[in-house]
Formats: structure tokens, sequence, C-alpha cells
């Protein structure tokens, strides 16, 4: 038993020098003779794997790691443990970025939640994290309505307990005004923002790292309304504030600056979103694997571009890669609008016949906007546009003016002239 608290002291003492690999060689030790020893679990260092794994981007180690301790943790202690905050926290954390676990990472926020329950007061920075957690959560499974109270409750409290310089509700107004975009709430999703920035501003000096996620979910906002310009300014803030606390290869830097060179195509300006990708994809693929969303984002996203510019060689290659990840995603059990549309979207490359299938592409688009039959128009627009592309390709020109129309009744404002252009395109039979 002391051999093994000196293997853990110093696994710990590694983990404070950051030197992972040899944290990681020692409690491995620790967890393979701790419950021969003991009896017991090592739920606290089956923990600490955890954060050593996800410190090196090996996140489907450290979810292993994490549900270990919990589910170790839950045997040691109970269900409700104090201590069993943090590595479920933890989990949850890592868990909320994946889609297929949304429902789980909910749960796990709810727990965390009951674990706390009226141990810590209610401005408790953990609880107020989780209300966070849970209602960006909530956002993602389109559970909206759900959210906004669980946000307007994190900024009450947060801030008559520790004012504007509060992390957690300075990231609460943040997640609101995205949450409010999605509901179409856009008045009230802009002056939220605007009034996050102007209090970050303030209480923390115009280089705050709030910045980042802030404009980030400006720029959705904008980038919703068709107000390109302005969206392309946030994403550019964003991207510089996330590159300045986070690195150029953190997760957040990755994925603002995708999402900006994403608007730039969304614009029309493929030169400067070609100027800004090009750079990000070895970054992309010297951090993440091929499967992860945001590698494939910018495949998806640089092809296109390239594909504007006429660049059929540099094009081609990664619309092939991109077929080839998102008919897989298309093929699964049970594939979203999303998975659909994006898959439908790959196939109607034109110039590019022996990789193209419109055919096919109309059966994926149309399944797609089946499944969003029920839902509002902001969340379907977008959808009737690809059936439309692939009504075209087909040979029905007819049908693709009457999807394309329908299209432009739901759209934004800012949106209209884009979808205006295609309908022409579709009456003059070219691209």
């Amino acid at each position: 038993l002391k051999t093994l608290e000196v293997y853990r002291t110093l696994g710990k003492v590694y983990m404070d020098w950051k030197r992972i690999p040899e944290a990681e060689r020692v409690l491995k030790i620790v967890v393979e003779n701790h419950e021969k020893v003991t009896g017991a679990p090592p739920w606290e260092d089956l923990d600490r794997l955890g954060m050593l794994a996800e410190a090196r981007g090996a996140a489907k180690e450290a979810e292993t790691w994490y549900r270990g301790a919990v589910e170790a943790g839950k045997a040691v202690l109970g269900e409700d443990a104090m201590s069993l905050v943090a590595p479920t926290m933890r989990l949850a954390q890592l868990l909320r970025k994946k889609p297929g676990h949304r429902e789980e990472t909910a749960k796990l926020f709810e727990e965390v939640l009951g674990m706390l329950g009226t141990k810590v007061p209610k401005s408790h920075p953990q609880r107020l994290s989780a209300l966070n957690g849970l209602a960006d959560v909530y956002g993602a499974l389109g559970r909206g309505e759900e959210a906004v109270p669980v946000l307007e409750e994190v900024i009450e409290i947060g801030t008559a307990a520790r004012g504007d310089r509060d992390s957690p509700t300075l990231l609460a107004r943040a997640t609101l005004g995205r949450v409010l975009t999605d509901l179409g709430r856009y008045d009230e999703a802009e002056e939220v923002m605007l009034d996050a920035d102007r209090r970050a501003n303030q209480a923390l000096g115009p280089m705050n790292p709030f910045a980042g996620p802030i404009h980030v979910s400006l720029g959705g906002l904008y980038r919703a309304l068709g107000r390109f310009d302005d969206a392309v300014k946030s994403y550019r803030l964003a991207s510089g504030r996330f590159a300045m606390y986070g690195g150029p290869t953190a997760i957040p830097t990755l994925a603002s600056t995708l999402i900006h060179g994403s608007c730039l195509v969304d614009a029309e300006r493929y030169e400067e979103a070609v100027a800004i990708l090009e750079p990000l994809y070895p970054r992309m693929q010297q951090a993440l694997p091929e499967e992860h969303s945001l590698r494939r984002g910018v495949v998806r996203t640089l092809a296109h571009a390239y594909d504007a510019l006429d660049r059929k060689d540099d094009a081609r290659p990664l619309i092939e890669l991109r077929i080839r990840l998102d008919l897989a995603d298309a093929e699964a059990e049970e594939p979203s609008a999303d998975d659909l549309n994006e898959a439908a979207q790959a196939l109607l490359y034109e110039g590019y016949k022996d990789l193209g299938d419109p055919k096919r592409a109309l059966e994926l688009a149309q399944r797609a906007v089946a499944l969003k039959a029920d839902a509002p128009d902001r969340k379907r627009w977008g959808l009737l546009v690809t059936r439309a592309r692939a009504e075209f390709g087909t040979g029905d020109a007819d049908a693709a003016i009457k999807t394309i129309q329908q299209a432009i009744e739901m759209a934004p404002d800012g949106w209209i002239p884009v979808l205006k252009k295609r309908l022409d395109e579709f009456r003059g039979g070219g691209r």
C-alpha cells in the first residue's frame, strides 16, 4: 500500500510537470495493482488517466478512463457523492463535443446538478458551469425553449454574485445569443450578444478571452441573416482571439477559422477562403483524425472553393474524400437530416461526371427534407436548396424551379439574392 502511494504521488508530480508519458506509465501501475491491494477500484487514478489522455488529444481513450472513474466512484462512494462531480463533469464536457452522445451528455449534467443539490450555493462556479453545459446541449438537441430559462438563471445568479467578470455568466450570454438565433429570435439574439461583448470589454478589457465565443455566436447570427460582411468580421475576430489564448492548433481556433473560411465561401469570396483554408488543412491533418467533424468540414469547404475557382486538380482528391466519408454517414443505421444533406451535396459537383450521381443525390435530399417536414422554415430552406440542385441535376428543371421558389419564401432576407441567382441559373438551363 505504501509503495502504491509513492507511485501515485510520483504520478501527480509528473502531471504537475506536464510530463504526460511518465505520468501515464506510473499511474497505470497504480491502477493495475490498487484493487488487488485494497479491494476497491482506484477511481481517482482512473480520472487522472482520463485527464492525461485528453491532454494528448486521445478523446476515445479519455472517455474510457472517465467512464471507469465515474462507475468505480459510484461503487465506492455512492451515486450522489460530491467527489464525483469533477469526473462526471469532465466526461460530460468531453461527450458534448460528440453529436451522437447529446442525450447522454444532458443526463450527465443533470446528474452533476443532482450531486451538487443544496450542498453548494446557487452561485457556485461548478453549478453554473453545469447549467451552462446543460443549456448548450439542450440547444444542440433542438430544445432551445428549455435552454433559454436555464441560461437566464445562470446570467441572473452569476451577475448578482460576481458581476460581469464571471466566466460562466459571460459564456451563458454567448450561448443564449446562439440559442435565440436558432429559435429565430434574431433581434433578441443580437441585443444579447452585443451586450455581452460590451460587458466583457468593460470588465476585462478589449483583448479579453470571451470575445472568442461571443463573436462566434454573433457571426452565426449574421450568417443566418445573410449579413456576410458582418459575419466575416466577427469570425475573424473570434479566430484571432482563440489563437491568442489557445494557440493555432487548439480546437476552438481550428473551429472558428474553419467557420470563417466557410462564411467567405457563402459570400462567394473564394480566393480569400482558400487563403485561410489551405494553411488550416495541414494543421487539421496533424491534430485530428480523418473522421473528425472539423477536419471533414475543411475538406468540404476547401473542395467547394477550389471547384468554384476551377482548380479541378486540387478539388478532385478532396471531393473523392468527401464522398467516401459523407456517404458512410448517410448509409448508417439512423442518419440525420444533416448527414443525408451533406451526402447529397457531395454527389452534386459539376465537371466531375465520374464522381457525381444526381439520382442518388435526389434520393438522399428527399429523405433529408422528409425528416425535417415538421421543422420551422429556418431549418428547412437549406435542405430544399439541395433538393432543387439535385432535381436540376437529374434534368427536371421545372421541379427545381418550384423547389427553389419554396426555399426563397422561407429564407432570411440576406440569403434571397443568393437564391434568386440560383433560380435564374435554373431558368437559364446552366450553371
